[in-house]
Order: C-alpha cells, then sequence, then structure tokens
C-alpha cells in the first residue's frame, strides 16, 4: 500500500498529469472541511454522520490514489457502534498524519512529473 499511487491516480484520470493536478489542488481546498466533518462527527458520536462524512472522503482519497489515507477513511467508515467511536478517533489522528504525508507526496511527485 502507497501513500501516494500515481499509477492509479493516472488511470482514473486517463494519464491527464493537468486534470489530476487540478483535483490535487480542489482537494488542498476542501481538505479542512471533509476532516473537520469527520471529526465534528466523531465528537458527537453520530454514527450515521461519521459513515457519510468518512465515506465521501474516503471516496475523494481513492480518486487521487491515496491508498493508506482511503484504508483510514474506511475503517473509519465502518464504525458502526459507539464503542467503537474511541477507536475511530485513533483511526482519525493517523488519517489527519498520512493526508499530510500523502500531499507532500503527491507535490513531490507532481513536480518531478512536470520537469
Amino acid at each position: 500500500m502507497q501513500t501516494f499511487n500515481l499509477d492509479n491516480a493516472l488511470k482514473i484520470v486517463d494519464n491527464d498529469y493537468e486534470l489530476l493536478q487540478e483535483i490535487v489542488q480542489l482537494f488542498k481546498s476542501e481538505k479542512i472541511s471533509m476532516l473537520k466533518a469527520i471529526e465534528n462527527s466523531l465528537e458527537q458520536e453520530n454514527l450515521e454522520s461519521i459513515k457519510f462524512s468518512a465515506h465521501s472522503l474516503k471516496g475523494t482519497l481513492s480518486n487521487l490514489g491515496a491508498d493508506i489515507c482511503t484504508d483510514l477513511a474506511l475503517q473509519i467508515e465502518h464504525t458502526e457502534t459507539a464503542d467503537k467511536i474511541a477507536h475511530s478517533v485513533e483511526l482519525f489522528a493517523s488519517l489527519k498524519l498520512e493526508v499530510e504525508n500523502f500531499l507532500v507526496e503527491v507535490d513531490e511527485k507532481l513536480k518531478a512529473v512536470n520537469q
């Protein structure tokens, strides 16, 4: 599993680097609100909202080739009972770190491609 799977991301955009860069920029502008939605849902212990917000983020991350982040979001999405929320809070902390790692790696790889 990779932090940034460039091959998968390019498959999704038919090898259009410019489109991939645009999608990454859009994610950068939306990531705070998407992560905040999960965080608020966890704080409120709202299982339906946790599932919805994690699912939304998971889809976006999957389309970007963010394998590790996608897996973490999937695990959070599967929070089915209130007693699992503490574990999902731990997963969320990992997810936030991995999103930052992903963004660093995607910037490096896309910059290398453009040179």
